[in-house]
């Protein structure tokens, strides 16, 4: 019964690694680098809404917090860290 049990836990994860090699291709067709400069620009919109939205009525922070509000706390943008993916 062990035996039986494990002979089809086996068959199964055969199956399983099959199938999912079966989605894998090479790329023939290499993605273009990251545009660095539009990457940089879109952070800092982004970076400017979420400081806006600390600012706005619809804040968590209290009203005499959000006079204080100098914004967030960001990582300095690293372009190093950006990379091109294709997703299927």
């Amino acid at each position: 019964m062990v035996a039986s049990r494990f002979r089809f836990c086996r068959a199964l994860l055969s199956l399983f690694a099959a199938a999912s090699l079966v989605g894998c291709v090479a790329d023939t067709d290499p993605l273009p680098p990251p545009d660095y400069s539009a990457l940089r620009s879109e952070w800092q919109v982004l970076t400017a809404a979420r400081d806006s939205l600390f600012r706005s009525e619809a804040s968590p922070l209290l009203p005499t917090d959000r006079a204080a509000f100098d914004g967030l706390a960001y990582f300095a943008y690293d372009s190093t860290a950006a990379f091109s993916a294709r997703v299927y």
